[in-house]
């Protein structure tokens, strides 16, 4: 099940970026989206915020990326040994056949 909660996002740009996330709205069907320009002072003092919530999402996609890492070494080795197995099954069985 899925669940879609309306609100509101919003996405900062670089005026060079503008053009190229317009293009991308336009694309899923949206005309227009709302403009806001934002006065660096007040961007400012949300900079220390932003850096911090950056470097938490870095650490977590490490994280995240770390730990399938560790899961496809453990399904590999699995995989591995299942071969092993069968082979020295194979190995026994014709033995015994002779």
């Amino acid at each position: 099940m899925v669940f879609i909660s309306l609100g509101t996002a919003i996405t900062l740009l670089h005026s060079d970026e503008v053009h190229h996330f317009k293009e991308l709205i336009q694309k899923t069907g949206r005309e227009k989206i709302a403009k806001y320009n934002i006065k660096d002072e007040k961007l400012q003092s949300m900079v220390e915020k932003y850096q911090d919530t950056l470097e938490r999402l870095r650490d977590a996609v490490k994280l995240e990326s770390q730990k399938k890492s560790q899961q496809k070494g453990r399904h590999e080795i699995i995989k591995l040994l299942e071969e092993q197995l069968m082979s020295n099954v194979l190995q026994r069985n014709s033995e015994g056949n002779k």
